[in-house]
């Protein structure tokens, strides 16, 4: 399981032109977290990673607290290899939120 923390309710907004189409630029929405993952012995590393979690459109950021990867998030695509579609959250059960 994939444990994320978010720590703030602020997220980056930013347009960027797009060469082949310049009527529509290309919107990236992303909200600041921190992911804690296993070392490659299968051991919790001892501090988290900063990462960024993908926004949709009109999506509003997540809330302060703990979350765990979606399993919708994973799907098996092509040549029956399992990837990593777009990335949604899930509140942790029982994780107590902290306050922002």
């Amino acid at each position: 399981m994939i444990r994320i923390e978010i720590v703030s309710t602020s997220f980056d907004d930013r347009v960027v032109p797009n060469k082949s189409n310049p009527d529509k630029p290309w919107q990236f929405r992303e909200q600041s977290g921190y992911a804690f993952l296993m070392d490659p012995e299968g051991k919790p590393m001892k501090y988290p990673i900063a990462c960024a979690i993908p926004l949709e459109k009109d999506q509003a950021p997540y809330p302060v607290g703990f979350y765990t990867l979606d399993s919708r998030s994973i799907y098996v695509g092509d040549f029956r290899k399992l990837e990593l579609g777009r990335v949604r959250l899930v509140p942790e059960q029982g994780a107590a939120r902290r306050a922002a």
